[in-house]
C-alpha cells in the first residue's frame, strides 16, 4: 500500500475576557485512497487583547481597538505510534471524517496553482492559498457602515496576500475586502441594484478569491520550495545558475 503525505493546517478562533484567541495546528496527514492518518506536530496559540470600550456583547467590540497577536503558547509532538487519528474521504472528497465523528470541511474549490485577481486598475496574480469564513455580521459599533451595505467579520487561512479592495466571493455572492488583519479581515457584500434584496449570509459561509485560477501554473509557494531543495541537496550549485533560478521565480510574479 502506497502512502503520500500531506500537510494540513487548522484553525481555532474564540473570544474571552477581553481577548481574542487564535490557535494554530499543523500536522501531517498520510493518505492511501480513502483512508487517512492526522498527526498534529505543532499547536500554536496566539492572543490579542482589546483596548476597546466593553460592550455586553463582543460581537460589538471594535475592530480597530484589537492589539497585534501575540504568541503565548507553543509545542511539538513527536510522531509516534498510537499518536495518529484515524479518518477518511468522505465519498465527493469534499470532507474529512474522523472516527470520533469529527468533520472538517474543504472551502471552495481544491487550492491549486496561481489566481489571477482585478485590484483597482491593477491586475495581480498570486499563490491560490487563500480562502476563509464568515464568523459573524458587524454592527456600526464595531465598524463603520456603508449604507446599502453589510460588513462582516472573518477568518482566513492567510491574510499575507489580502489587500483591501481585493474580490472576494461570500457563498457565491461577489463581495470584497474591507479591511486587513492578522488572519482575519472585515469583509463586505457589493452593494445590490435597487429594488432587489440583499442576500442572506449565514455564519461559516465560505469565502474565497473572485479571478481566475490557472491551476496548471506551479504556485510560488512551491518554486520556492523546489529550490530551496535543490541548494539542500547541491550546495555546489554555481552562482550563475542561483541567479537564473531567481529570475524565472521573479519572472511569475
Amino acid at each position: 500500500m502506497e502512502f503520500s503525505g500531506e500537510t494540513l493546517t487548522r484553525l481555532q478562533f474564540s473570544i474571552s475576557e477581553n481577548r481574542e484567541e487564535l490557535k494554530v495546528k499543523s500536522g501531517k496527514i498520510q493518505t492511501s485512497d480513502r483512508e487517512l492518518l492526522f498527526f498534529e506536530t505543532i499547536a500554536r496559540e496566539f492572543h490579542r487583547n482589546y483596548h476597546g470600550k466593553n460592550t455586553e456583547d463582543p460581537k460589538s467590540w471594535e475592530v480597530r481597538s484589537f492589539g497585534p497577536f501575540i504568541k503565548v503558547k507553543e509545542f511539538g509532538k513527536l510522531l509516534g505510534e498510537g499518536t495518529g487519528r484515524s479518518a477518511e474521504f468522505s465519498q465527493d472528497k469534499n470532507s474529512i471524517v474522523f472516527s470520533n465523528g469529527d468533520v472538517y470541511r474543504r472551502i471552495g474549490n481544491p487550492l491549486l496553482g496561481r489566481i489571477s485577481i482585478n485590484l483597482g486598475k491593477f491586475k495581480k496574480t498570486i499563490d491560490n492559498e487563500v480562502a476563509g469564513v464568515i464568523l459573524f455580521p458587524l454592527d456600526a459599533q464595531a465598524f463603520p457602515q456603508t449604507e446599502g451595505k453589510q460588513n462582516f467579520f472573518a477568518l482566513f487561512s492567510t491574510t499575507d496576500t489580502l489587500a483591501v479592495g481585493t474580490p472576494i466571493k461570500i457563498a457565491e455572492f461577489p463581495g470584497q475586502v474591507q479591511e486587513v488583519f492578522e488572519n482575519v479581515a472585515v469583509v463586505e457584500l457589493n452593494k445590490t441594484k435597487p429594488g432587489i434584496a440583499a442576500p442572506k449570509i449565514q455564519n461559516f459561509s465560505s469565502i474565497i478569491l473572485d479571478g481566475v485560477v490557472d491551476s496548471k501554473t506551479i504556485s510560488q509557494k512551491e518554486s520556492t520550495d523546489e529550490l530551496i531543495r535543490r541548494l539542500k541537496q547541491d550546495p555546489n550549485v554555481s552562482k550563475e545558475e542561483l541567479i537564473r533560478e531567481l529570475e524565472k521565480l521573479k519572472t511569475k510574479e
